[in-house]
């Protein structure tokens, strides 16, 4: 059985965490490590951890209006680690919005609304085909690497 993929979730409405833990826990049964952060602070002290996965809130300071918000913790994430893909969410639904996290590396944008969470679980799912065809490849590198050794005439 392969290994099963860490995934971040990042938001700072306690509710709609748990909502969307418990909805992708459900849905993804033992596919997904799931990992949950009330602030974008947090997120990136644990990303030692490697995530391959983080799921961001837009606006992150409900709880404390000082804290960064879901861009400048995509830009740091990315810094840290570009191969990490980043699904960002947002009650807003603007394309000047979705295009700002689009390029800054974000793989998706999703507007938090009835549709919100089979949106997050088909990017999920696209994410995860993705990551296990690099791995297979890397293994198929691996399996195939072999030394040329010089030819004596």
């Amino acid at each position: 059985m392969p290994e099963s993929i860490k995934c971040f979730l990042v938001d700072d409405e306690p509710v709609y965490l748990k909502l969307l833990q418990d909805n992708l826990q459900q849905y993804f049964l033992d596919k997904l490590d799931i990992s949950t952060f009330s602030t974008g602070e947090a997120c990136l002290e644990n990303l030692g951890r490697q995530p391959e996965i983080v799921i961001l809130d837009y606006y992150l300071n409900r709880i404390d209006e000082h804290a960064s918000n879901g861009i400048d913790v995509l830009k740091s994430i990315k810094e840290a680690d570009p191969s990490i893909q980043v699904v960002m969410l947002s009650q807003q639904d603007s394309i000047d919005v979705a295009l700002e996290t689009i390029k800054y590396g974000a793989y998706d944008y999703v507007v938090k609304n009835e549709s919100a969470f089979v949106r997050i679980q088909n990017t999920l799912e696209k994410i995860m085909k993705y990551l296990e065809l690099s791995r297979e490849l890397d293994q198929h590198k691996n399996k195939s690497r072999f030394v040329w050794l010089p030819l004596e005439y």
